[in-house]
């Protein structure tokens, strides 16, 4: 059995809040939102979520939104967020 270590990958990530405080919804999320590729979760309840269709994942308020080179939408928690990425530079 061998040690593996992930390879760099880049993607591009919001942090979802949930609320009206939400700053940022980049496009690529509406989209999403709008093709039914994202979708609301106990709307009418204070605990919204957004969950990915295609999965069945919910990213609950505070996490972060990701997508992939390919296309592929997932949450990810904000302490292993923190552990496995970091902001690049423009």
């Amino acid at each position: 059995m061998g040690r593996y270590v992930r390879q760099p990958l880049e993607v591009e990530a919001f942090r979802w809040t949930g609320g009206e405080d939400q700053e940022e919804d980049p496009e690529w999320a509406c989209d999403a939102l709008c093709k039914g590729e994202l979708v609301f979760d106990n709307f009418c309840i204070s605990e919204v979520c957004l969950v990915v269709a295609k999965t069945g994942q919910k990213i609950h308020q505070g996490w972060w939104v990701l997508r992939g080179i390919d296309g592929r939408i997932w949450g990810c928690e904000p302490d292993v967020f923190g552990k496995l990425y970091m902001e690049v530079s423009k």
